[in-house]
Protein backbone atom coordinates (compact mmCIF):
# COMPACT_ATOMS: atom_id res chain seq x y z
CA UNK A 1 0.00 0.00 0.00
CA UNK A 2 1.36 3.45 -1.12
CA UNK A 3 0.58 6.29 1.58
CA UNK A 4 1.93 10.13 1.32
CA UNK A 5 1.24 12.45 3.47
CA UNK A 6 2.14 16.19 3.16
CA UNK A 7 1.83 18.55 6.46
CA UNK A 8 2.90 21.86 6.83
CA UNK A 9 5.35 21.53 4.08
CA UNK A 10 6.71 18.42 4.92
CA UNK A 11 6.56 15.11 3.33
CA UNK A 12 6.52 11.72 5.08
CA UNK A 13 7.80 8.49 3.56
CA UNK A 14 6.08 6.27 1.03
CA UNK A 15 5.29 2.49 1.46
CA UNK A 16 3.95 -0.30 -0.59
CA UNK A 17 1.94 -2.89 0.58
CA UNK A 18 0.11 -5.81 -1.13
CA UNK A 19 -3.56 -4.99 -1.63
CA UNK A 20 -4.50 -8.19 -1.91
CA UNK A 21 -3.75 -11.23 -0.47
CA UNK A 22 -3.60 -14.08 -2.09
CA UNK A 23 -6.09 -16.97 -1.16
CA UNK A 24 -7.21 -20.36 -2.35
CA UNK A 25 -10.73 -20.15 -4.38
CA UNK A 26 -12.77 -23.48 -3.07
CA UNK A 27 -16.48 -23.93 -2.90
CA UNK A 28 -18.13 -25.22 0.48
CA UNK A 29 -17.47 -28.67 -0.84
CA UNK A 30 -13.50 -27.81 -2.01
CA UNK A 31 -14.43 -28.66 -5.62
CA UNK A 32 -14.02 -25.97 -8.22
CA UNK A 33 -17.99 -25.18 -9.25
CA UNK A 34 -17.55 -22.01 -11.81
CA UNK A 35 -14.77 -20.09 -14.05
CA UNK A 36 -16.40 -17.15 -15.00
CA UNK A 37 -16.44 -15.21 -12.05
CA UNK A 38 -12.88 -16.19 -11.27
CA UNK A 39 -11.30 -15.15 -14.41
CA UNK A 40 -13.37 -11.91 -14.00
CA UNK A 41 -11.89 -11.62 -10.46
CA UNK A 42 -7.99 -11.94 -11.16
CA UNK A 43 -8.10 -9.67 -14.01
CA UNK A 44 -8.69 -7.35 -11.32
CA UNK A 45 -5.47 -8.93 -9.82
CA UNK A 46 -7.22 -11.31 -7.31
CA UNK A 47 -8.40 -14.68 -6.23
CA UNK A 48 -10.74 -16.05 -4.26
CA UNK A 49 -12.28 -19.32 -2.59
CA UNK A 50 -15.28 -20.73 -4.53
CA UNK A 51 -17.80 -20.69 -1.59
CA UNK A 52 -20.31 -18.09 -1.89
CA UNK A 53 -18.83 -17.38 -4.82
CA UNK A 54 -21.14 -15.46 -6.91
CA UNK A 55 -22.15 -12.67 -3.81
CA UNK A 56 -18.36 -12.70 -2.87
CA UNK A 57 -17.38 -12.07 -6.56
CA UNK A 58 -20.04 -8.89 -6.60
CA UNK A 59 -18.73 -7.75 -3.65
CA UNK A 60 -15.21 -7.40 -4.85
CA UNK A 61 -16.54 -6.45 -7.83
CA UNK A 62 -17.78 -3.18 -6.62
CA UNK A 63 -15.51 -2.41 -3.86
CA UNK A 64 -12.66 -2.20 -6.91
CA UNK A 65 -14.95 -0.07 -8.94
CA UNK A 66 -15.61 1.97 -6.13
CA UNK A 67 -11.80 2.38 -5.84
CA UNK A 68 -11.38 3.35 -9.26
CA UNK A 69 -13.90 5.88 -9.12
CA UNK A 70 -11.89 7.21 -6.07
CA UNK A 71 -8.57 7.04 -7.80
CA UNK A 72 -10.09 8.87 -11.17
CA UNK A 73 -11.19 12.03 -8.46
CA UNK A 74 -7.92 11.90 -6.99
CA UNK A 75 -6.06 11.89 -10.22
CA UNK A 76 -8.08 14.79 -11.73
CA UNK A 77 -7.63 16.78 -8.13
CA UNK A 78 -3.89 16.24 -8.07
CA UNK A 79 -3.37 16.88 -11.97
CA UNK A 80 -5.43 20.59 -11.02
CA UNK A 81 -2.95 21.43 -7.80
CA UNK A 82 -0.39 20.93 -10.44
CA UNK A 83 -1.81 23.68 -12.66
CA UNK A 84 -1.81 25.58 -9.51
CA UNK A 85 2.20 25.24 -8.48
CA UNK A 86 0.20 23.56 -5.51
CA UNK A 87 2.92 20.97 -5.46
CA UNK A 88 2.36 19.45 -2.08
CA UNK A 89 -1.24 18.86 -2.50
CA UNK A 90 -0.67 17.30 -6.12
CA UNK A 91 1.82 15.25 -4.82
CA UNK A 92 -0.82 13.68 -2.08
CA UNK A 93 -3.53 13.23 -4.39
CA UNK A 94 -0.76 11.50 -7.16
CA UNK A 95 0.31 9.04 -4.20
CA UNK A 96 -3.52 8.48 -3.18
CA UNK A 97 -4.25 7.44 -6.87
CA UNK A 98 -1.68 5.35 -6.98
CA UNK A 99 -2.71 3.45 -4.00
CA UNK A 100 -6.26 3.49 -4.98
CA UNK A 101 -6.32 1.96 -8.23
CA UNK A 102 -6.22 -1.77 -7.87
CA UNK A 103 -3.78 -4.20 -10.28
CA UNK A 104 -5.29 -5.82 -13.14
CA UNK A 105 -4.82 -5.06 -16.73
CA UNK A 106 -7.78 -2.95 -16.85
CA UNK A 107 -6.34 -0.29 -14.88
CA UNK A 108 -2.83 -0.47 -16.00
CA UNK A 109 -2.79 2.64 -17.69
CA UNK A 110 -4.54 5.25 -15.28
CA UNK A 111 -1.98 3.26 -12.55
CA UNK A 112 0.90 3.93 -14.87
CA UNK A 113 -0.23 7.60 -15.66
CA UNK A 114 -0.75 8.10 -11.50
CA UNK A 115 2.50 7.02 -10.45
CA UNK A 116 4.90 9.16 -13.40
CA UNK A 117 2.85 12.27 -12.54
CA UNK A 118 3.33 11.06 -9.11
CA UNK A 119 7.28 11.23 -9.58
CA UNK A 120 6.81 14.16 -11.52
CA UNK A 121 4.80 16.10 -8.67
CA UNK A 122 7.88 15.09 -6.47
CA UNK A 123 10.32 16.26 -8.21
CA UNK A 124 8.72 20.10 -8.41
CA UNK A 125 8.41 19.44 -4.61
CA UNK A 126 11.72 18.74 -3.95
CA UNK A 127 12.68 21.58 -5.54
CA UNK A 128 10.95 23.48 -3.55
CA UNK A 129 11.76 22.31 -0.36
CA UNK A 130 15.43 22.47 -1.63
CA UNK A 131 15.04 26.53 -1.87
CA UNK A 132 13.80 26.91 1.77
CA UNK A 133 17.02 24.60 2.70
CA UNK A 134 14.60 21.30 3.85
CA UNK A 135 17.32 19.16 2.61
CA UNK A 136 16.14 15.75 4.26
CA UNK A 137 12.35 16.12 3.67
CA UNK A 138 13.46 16.50 -0.16
CA UNK A 139 16.29 13.83 0.01
CA UNK A 140 13.47 11.59 1.85
CA UNK A 141 10.23 12.05 -0.59
CA UNK A 142 12.98 11.79 -3.89
CA UNK A 143 13.50 8.03 -1.95
CA UNK A 144 9.81 7.36 -1.85
CA UNK A 145 10.14 8.03 -5.82
CA UNK A 146 13.41 5.85 -6.40
CA UNK A 147 11.47 2.92 -4.16
CA UNK A 148 11.74 -0.22 -5.97
CA UNK A 149 7.98 -0.83 -5.78
CA UNK A 150 7.14 2.98 -7.31
CA UNK A 151 9.53 4.68 -9.91
CA UNK A 152 13.36 3.48 -9.34
CA UNK A 153 14.44 4.64 -13.10
CA UNK A 154 12.75 8.13 -12.95
CA UNK A 155 15.33 10.18 -14.28
CA UNK A 156 14.03 13.58 -13.16
CA UNK A 157 13.98 12.02 -9.60
CA UNK A 158 17.37 10.58 -10.06
CA UNK A 159 19.10 14.08 -11.42
CA UNK A 160 17.10 16.01 -8.46
CA UNK A 161 18.54 13.78 -5.73
CA UNK A 162 22.02 14.30 -7.17
CA UNK A 163 21.44 18.32 -7.17
CA UNK A 164 20.70 17.90 -3.31
CA UNK A 165 24.12 16.70 -2.59
CA UNK A 166 26.22 19.75 -4.72
CA UNK A 167 27.22 22.30 -2.44
CA UNK A 168 27.62 24.44 -5.33
CA UNK A 169 23.84 24.33 -6.33
CA UNK A 170 22.55 24.56 -2.98
CA UNK A 171 23.64 26.23 0.27
CA UNK A 172 24.43 23.47 3.09
CA UNK A 173 24.28 26.45 5.94
CA UNK A 174 20.40 27.47 4.77
CA UNK A 175 17.50 26.68 6.88
CA UNK A 176 13.93 26.49 6.80
CA UNK A 177 14.26 29.07 9.84
CA UNK A 178 16.30 30.96 7.72
CA UNK A 179 13.95 30.99 4.49
CA UNK A 180 11.39 31.48 6.89
CA UNK A 181 13.12 34.55 8.44
CA UNK A 182 13.83 35.73 4.90
CA UNK A 183 10.33 36.05 3.36
CA UNK A 184 8.90 37.92 7.37
CA UNK A 185 12.29 40.03 6.92
CA UNK A 186 10.99 41.15 2.85
CA UNK A 187 7.56 41.61 4.09
CA UNK A 188 8.04 43.73 6.99
CA UNK A 189 10.58 46.37 4.19
CA UNK A 190 7.79 46.17 1.94
CA UNK A 191 5.09 47.04 5.37
CA UNK A 192 7.82 49.55 6.48
CA UNK A 193 8.22 51.43 3.06
CA UNK A 194 4.19 51.70 2.92
CA UNK A 195 4.49 53.60 6.20
CA UNK A 196 7.10 55.70 5.13
CA UNK A 197 5.43 56.60 1.52
CA UNK A 198 2.32 57.71 3.73
CA UNK A 199 3.73 59.77 5.92
CA UNK A 200 3.77 57.01 9.09
CA UNK A 201 7.38 58.24 9.54
CA UNK A 202 7.44 56.60 13.44
CA UNK A 203 5.52 53.50 12.50
CA UNK A 204 8.12 53.17 9.89
CA UNK A 205 10.69 52.98 12.47
CA UNK A 206 9.21 50.82 14.56
CA UNK A 207 8.40 48.42 11.63
CA UNK A 208 12.19 48.85 10.34
CA UNK A 209 13.38 48.22 14.25
CA UNK A 210 11.24 44.75 13.66
CA UNK A 211 13.54 43.88 10.72
CA UNK A 212 16.51 44.43 12.85
CA UNK A 213 15.39 42.25 15.37
CA UNK A 214 14.89 39.13 12.91
CA UNK A 215 18.45 40.56 11.28
CA UNK A 216 20.49 42.88 13.38
CA UNK A 217 22.99 43.33 10.18
CA UNK A 218 20.26 44.36 7.78
CA UNK A 219 21.47 47.18 5.76
CA UNK A 220 17.91 47.59 4.01
CA UNK A 221 16.44 48.36 6.93
CA UNK A 222 19.36 50.59 8.17
CA UNK A 223 19.00 52.65 5.11
CA UNK A 224 15.52 52.75 5.35
CA UNK A 225 15.39 54.27 8.70
CA UNK A 226 17.68 57.02 7.29
CA UNK A 227 15.86 58.08 4.59
CA UNK A 228 12.93 58.48 6.95
CA UNK A 229 14.95 60.27 9.92
CA UNK A 230 16.19 62.49 6.88
CA UNK A 231 12.47 63.24 6.19
CA UNK A 232 11.78 63.85 9.43
CA UNK A 233 14.54 66.57 9.83
CA UNK A 234 13.32 68.11 6.85
CA UNK A 235 9.70 68.44 8.67
CA UNK A 236 11.77 69.84 11.27
CA UNK A 237 13.67 72.07 9.87
CA UNK A 238 10.30 73.76 7.80
CA UNK A 239 8.48 73.60 11.00
CA UNK A 240 11.39 75.93 12.85
CA UNK A 241 12.05 78.03 9.85
CA UNK A 242 7.72 78.88 9.96
CA UNK A 243 7.96 79.30 14.15
CA UNK A 244 10.98 81.73 13.32
CA UNK A 245 8.67 83.68 10.82
CA UNK A 246 5.84 83.66 12.98
CA UNK A 247 7.91 84.38 16.18
CA UNK A 248 9.44 87.57 14.23
CA UNK A 249 6.07 88.53 13.14
CA UNK A 250 4.81 88.94 16.52
CA UNK A 251 8.16 90.44 17.64
CA UNK A 252 7.75 93.43 14.83
CA UNK A 253 4.33 94.21 15.64
CA UNK A 254 4.46 94.17 19.62
CA UNK A 255 7.68 97.14 18.69
CA UNK A 256 4.79 98.92 16.59
CA UNK A 257 2.81 101.88 17.59
CA UNK A 258 -0.50 101.78 17.25
CA UNK A 259 -2.45 103.55 14.72
CA UNK A 260 -4.94 105.97 16.05
CA UNK A 261 -8.58 105.84 14.67
CA UNK A 262 -9.62 108.68 12.18
CA UNK A 263 -12.71 109.90 13.96
CA UNK A 264 -13.42 112.44 10.59
CA UNK A 265 -16.47 111.86 8.96
CA UNK A 266 -18.50 109.82 12.09
CA UNK A 267 -21.29 111.72 13.52
CA UNK A 268 -21.57 112.00 17.85
CA UNK A 269 -24.45 109.24 17.66
CA UNK A 270 -22.29 106.63 16.09
CA UNK A 271 -19.39 107.46 17.59
CA UNK A 272 -18.48 109.26 21.11
CA UNK A 273 -16.01 110.99 20.02
CA UNK A 274 -13.39 113.71 22.64
CA UNK A 275 -14.72 117.27 21.30
CA UNK A 276 -14.07 120.86 23.21
CA UNK A 277 -10.12 120.72 22.57
CA UNK A 278 -9.07 117.79 24.27
CA UNK A 279 -5.81 116.63 23.57
CA UNK A 280 -3.81 113.37 23.93
CA UNK A 281 -2.90 112.17 27.60
CA UNK A 282 -6.42 114.26 28.84
CA UNK A 283 -7.21 114.03 32.32
CA UNK A 284 -10.11 112.42 33.56
CA UNK A 285 -12.14 115.45 33.92
CA UNK A 286 -11.69 116.26 30.32
CA UNK A 287 -12.50 112.64 28.95
CA UNK A 288 -15.67 112.91 31.10
CA UNK A 289 -16.51 116.18 29.87
CA UNK A 290 -15.43 115.42 26.14
CA UNK A 291 -16.94 111.41 25.79
CA UNK A 292 -20.10 111.02 24.02
CA UNK A 293 -22.17 108.06 24.77
CA UNK A 294 -24.61 106.53 22.06
CA UNK A 295 -26.78 104.94 23.89
CA UNK A 296 -27.51 104.14 27.58
CA UNK A 297 -29.88 101.63 28.55
CA UNK A 298 -29.95 100.65 32.32
CA UNK A 299 -32.87 99.05 33.55
CA UNK A 300 -32.77 98.19 37.23
CA UNK A 301 -29.16 98.00 38.04
CA UNK A 302 -27.23 98.35 40.82
CA UNK A 303 -24.44 100.98 41.42
CA UNK A 304 -21.33 98.52 40.67
CA UNK A 305 -23.06 97.40 37.38
CA UNK A 306 -23.64 101.31 35.89
CA UNK A 307 -20.29 102.17 37.16
CA UNK A 308 -18.71 98.96 34.95
CA UNK A 309 -20.64 100.05 32.11
CA UNK A 310 -19.11 103.70 32.27
CA UNK A 311 -15.27 102.10 32.97
CA UNK A 312 -16.19 99.76 29.39
CA UNK A 313 -17.40 102.82 27.51
CA UNK A 314 -14.47 105.24 28.40
CA UNK A 315 -11.80 102.65 26.93
CA UNK A 316 -14.30 102.08 24.10
CA UNK A 317 -14.42 105.79 23.67
CA UNK A 318 -11.06 106.86 24.15
CA UNK A 319 -9.73 106.63 20.60
CA UNK A 320 -7.37 109.41 21.12
CA UNK A 321 -5.12 108.23 23.35
CA UNK A 322 -2.02 106.31 21.92
CA UNK A 323 -1.13 104.18 25.08
CA UNK A 324 -3.25 101.51 25.24
CA UNK A 325 -2.71 101.50 28.80
CA UNK A 326 -3.85 104.23 29.76
CA UNK A 327 -6.90 104.41 28.22
CA UNK A 328 -10.70 105.01 29.91
CA UNK A 329 -11.30 106.26 33.23
CA UNK A 330 -10.67 104.57 36.22
CA UNK A 331 -13.74 104.59 38.73
CA UNK A 332 -12.93 103.58 42.14
CA UNK A 333 -16.20 103.28 44.67
CA UNK A 334 -14.82 103.61 47.95
CA UNK A 335 -17.95 103.19 50.17
CA UNK A 336 -16.27 102.77 53.63
CA UNK A 337 -16.93 99.40 55.60
CA UNK A 338 -19.39 97.36 54.02
CA UNK A 339 -21.34 96.32 57.02
CA UNK A 340 -22.62 100.08 57.74
CA UNK A 341 -26.23 99.91 56.54
CA UNK A 342 -25.76 103.32 54.44
CA UNK A 343 -23.22 101.74 52.60
CA UNK A 344 -25.16 98.39 52.00
CA UNK A 345 -28.34 100.54 50.88
CA UNK A 346 -26.11 102.12 48.43
CA UNK A 347 -24.99 99.48 46.90
CA UNK A 348 -28.19 97.12 46.49
CA UNK A 349 -30.32 100.18 45.61
CA UNK A 350 -31.72 99.63 41.81
CA UNK A 351 -32.09 102.35 39.54
CA UNK A 352 -32.88 102.73 35.28
CA UNK A 353 -31.26 105.38 33.17
CA UNK A 354 -32.09 105.73 29.65
CA UNK A 355 -30.67 108.22 27.40
CA UNK A 356 -29.23 109.23 24.12
CA UNK A 357 -26.10 110.98 22.78
CA UNK A 358 -25.06 112.34 26.58
CA UNK A 359 -21.71 112.96 28.07
CA UNK A 360 -20.09 110.80 30.19
CA UNK A 361 -20.18 113.51 33.12
CA UNK A 362 -23.67 113.80 32.60
CA UNK A 363 -24.59 110.27 33.01
CA UNK A 364 -22.18 110.04 36.19
CA UNK A 365 -24.37 112.50 37.77
CA UNK A 366 -27.85 110.68 37.26
CA UNK A 367 -26.07 108.04 38.66
CA UNK A 368 -24.53 109.78 41.54
CA UNK A 369 -28.02 111.42 42.15
CA UNK A 370 -29.78 107.84 41.69
CA UNK A 371 -27.25 106.73 44.56
CA UNK A 372 -26.95 109.21 47.16
CA UNK A 373 -23.59 109.47 46.11
CA UNK A 374 -20.71 112.02 45.43
CA UNK A 375 -17.70 111.47 42.82
CA UNK A 376 -14.15 113.20 43.57
CA UNK A 377 -12.44 113.66 39.90
CA UNK A 378 -8.73 113.01 40.11
CA UNK A 379 -6.36 113.47 37.45
CA UNK A 380 -6.76 109.66 36.13
CA UNK A 381 -9.77 109.13 38.34
CA UNK A 382 -12.93 109.38 39.59
CA UNK A 383 -13.16 108.25 43.10
CA UNK A 384 -17.07 108.03 44.36
CA UNK A 385 -18.46 108.49 48.00
CA UNK A 386 -21.70 108.48 49.95
CA UNK A 387 -22.86 111.79 49.38
CA UNK A 388 -22.03 114.36 52.43
CA UNK A 389 -19.13 112.68 53.27
CA UNK A 390 -15.99 115.35 54.08
CA UNK A 391 -12.27 114.02 52.92
CA UNK A 392 -9.22 116.05 53.90
CA UNK A 393 -7.24 113.99 51.80
CA UNK A 394 -5.16 115.80 48.94
CA UNK A 395 -6.26 115.53 45.66
CA UNK A 396 -4.21 116.40 42.58
CA UNK A 397 -5.76 118.34 39.43
CA UNK A 398 -4.63 120.32 36.31
CA UNK A 399 -6.43 122.97 34.57
CA UNK A 400 -5.44 124.29 31.01
CA UNK A 401 -5.36 128.40 31.64
CA UNK A 402 -5.45 131.43 29.82
CA UNK A 403 -1.73 132.74 29.34
CA UNK A 404 -2.49 135.94 31.42
CA UNK A 405 -4.48 135.17 34.14
CA UNK A 406 -2.12 135.86 36.69
CA UNK A 407 -1.64 139.61 35.42
CA UNK A 408 -2.74 142.43 37.52
CA UNK A 409 -5.60 143.52 35.22
CA UNK A 410 -7.13 139.86 36.74
CA UNK A 411 -7.45 141.70 39.95
CA UNK A 412 -8.71 145.25 38.59
CA UNK A 413 -8.53 148.58 40.16
CA UNK A 414 -4.27 148.15 40.99
CA UNK A 415 -1.77 149.22 38.93
CA UNK A 416 -1.34 148.49 35.52
CA UNK A 417 -5.20 148.66 35.30
CA UNK A 418 -7.41 151.23 33.07
CA UNK A 419 -7.48 153.80 35.69
CA UNK A 420 -3.34 153.86 36.25
CA UNK A 421 -2.10 157.68 35.26
CA UNK A 422 1.14 157.08 32.07
CA UNK A 423 2.11 160.41 33.12
CA UNK A 424 2.79 160.19 37.06
CA UNK A 425 5.98 160.85 38.32
CA UNK A 426 7.91 157.41 38.46
CA UNK A 427 8.54 157.00 42.09
CA UNK A 428 9.36 153.52 42.24
CA UNK A 429 11.15 151.59 39.54
CA UNK A 430 8.59 148.81 39.62
CA UNK A 431 5.35 151.53 38.80
CA UNK A 432 4.45 150.92 35.37
CA UNK A 433 5.17 147.47 35.63
CA UNK A 434 3.16 144.21 35.26
CA UNK A 435 3.12 142.67 38.83
CA UNK A 436 2.86 139.32 38.11
CA UNK A 437 1.41 136.92 41.18
CA UNK A 438 1.97 133.58 42.25
CA UNK A 439 -0.41 130.99 41.18
CA UNK A 440 -1.33 130.15 45.06
CA UNK A 441 -1.69 133.53 45.76
CA UNK A 442 -3.59 134.58 42.80
CA UNK A 443 -6.17 131.40 44.32
CA UNK A 444 -6.28 132.64 47.81
CA UNK A 445 -7.06 136.04 46.88
CA UNK A 446 -9.76 134.47 45.31
CA UNK A 447 -11.41 132.41 48.39
CA UNK A 448 -9.09 128.91 48.35
CA UNK A 449 -7.45 127.83 51.42
CA UNK A 450 -4.03 125.82 51.46
CA UNK A 451 -4.08 123.36 54.11
CA UNK A 452 -0.76 122.45 54.55
CA UNK A 453 0.03 120.29 51.81
CA UNK A 454 -1.63 121.89 49.52
CA UNK A 455 -0.07 123.71 46.61
CA UNK A 456 -0.29 125.37 43.35
CA UNK A 457 1.96 125.98 40.23
CA UNK A 458 1.45 127.40 37.04
CA UNK A 459 3.53 126.63 34.13
CA UNK A 460 3.61 129.47 31.87
CA UNK A 461 5.58 127.28 28.56
CA UNK A 462 2.41 125.00 28.63
CA UNK A 463 -0.45 127.02 30.05
CA UNK A 464 -1.00 124.51 32.69
CA UNK A 465 -2.24 125.07 36.55
CA UNK A 466 -1.35 122.40 38.45
CA UNK A 467 -3.40 122.16 41.83
CA UNK A 468 -3.18 119.63 44.57
CA UNK A 469 -5.53 120.99 47.86
CA UNK A 470 -8.66 119.22 49.58
CA UNK A 471 -12.02 117.93 47.81
CA UNK A 472 -13.86 121.20 48.57
CA UNK A 473 -11.32 123.86 47.66
CA UNK A 474 -10.58 121.86 44.81
CA UNK A 475 -14.59 122.41 43.88
CA UNK A 476 -14.26 126.60 44.23
CA UNK A 477 -10.72 126.12 42.18
CA UNK A 478 -13.07 124.44 39.23
CA UNK A 479 -15.68 127.38 39.77
CA UNK A 480 -12.93 129.76 39.48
Amino acid sequence: MLTVGVSSGKNHAITITPKFTPRPYCSSGGMMTSLVPIFSALLLGGSFCLADDSEIVQRELGRRAQATQQAQEALLAGDKAYRLADYATAVTEFARAFDLFPGGEATTDLKSAARERFAQASVERARELAKVGDYPEAAALLDTVLEPGVYPKHAGAREMMARLGDPIRNNPALTPEHAKNVEEVRRYLSEAQGFEELGQFDRALVVYGQVLTIDPHNSAARRGMEKVQARKVEYSETARDEARARLISEVGKAWASPIPKSVSGVTDAEFGVLRDGARFGASASEKLASMIIPVVDMDQVLLGEAIDFLRQQSIALDVNELDASRRGIAFVIQLGNADEERARSIETTPFSLKLRNVPMRKVLDLILEATQTQARVDEYAVVIRPAGVISDELVFRQFKMPPDFLSREDLGGEAGGADADPFAENDAPERGLVKRLSAQDYLKQKGVNFPPGASALYRTQSSILSVKNTETNMALVEVI
